[in-house]
């Protein structure tokens, strides 16, 4: 399911149910390992480029979890500078449910 919204995320903005779905997934995982951070990462890198288009409260659920899996320890510059460009796009910053 989650290489599914990998493959999606690189072509289109995520549908609500589809979000839905992913929050639910990545609810019930445990933190990353050396194992899983790679994945989780591309899908967080691939999951930013589609912030800006796609202002559901469910965006914003599904990033909070992702950065729960990766933790302080796996958050590298990669990935700050991929967060801090999709959330400080200017139609991410209108959005009412980013600023929540």
């Amino acid at each position: 399911v989650l290489e599914e919204m990998r493959q999606f995320c690189v072509q289109a903005s995520p549908p609500r149910q589809g979000l839905q779905v992913v929050l639910s997934v990545l609810q019930d995982l445990s933190p990353c390992d050396d194992e899983s951070v790679a994945f989780v990462k591309s899908l967080l890198l691939a999951f930013c480029e589609w912030i800006p288009h796609n202002a559901l409260d469910e965006t914003f659920a599904v990033l909070d979890e992702l950065l729960r899996l990766l933790g302080p320890v796996f958050i590298d510059d990669q990935v700050t500078r991929a967060l801090t460009g999709s959330l400080l796009n200017q139609y991410t910053a209108r959005s009412k449910a980013q600023r929540r």
